[in-house]
């Protein structure tokens, strides 16, 4: 889950704390999954626990816009609605 998820900003958080063990999991991880809904596109929070390239599956409720599709298209990233 990410407070906000942008692809200048990659996938943020509110707690330094929180991104800190967030960041941990995606590197020992080997497939990231994400769930967040249609809301945190294009917002940010304090801190980035992980470029939005390090995202294996978005899951969310609604199609993203073009350029998150062509940006899942271009960095292998299934996204699911």
């Amino acid at each position: 889950a990410s407070t906000g998820i942008s692809i200048s900003n990659g996938v943020t958080n509110s707690s330094p704390l929180e991104s800190e063990i967030k960041s941990s999991a995606v590197k020992k991880c080997p497939q990231v999954y994400l769930l967040v809904d249609y809301q945190k596109f294009d917002h940010y929070a304090l801190t980035t626990y992980c470029e939005l390239a390090d995202i294996d599956y978005l899951i969310t409720d609604k199609m993203p816009n073009e350029q998150y599709q062509e940006f899942g298209k271009e960095h292998n990233i299934k996204i699911i609605y």
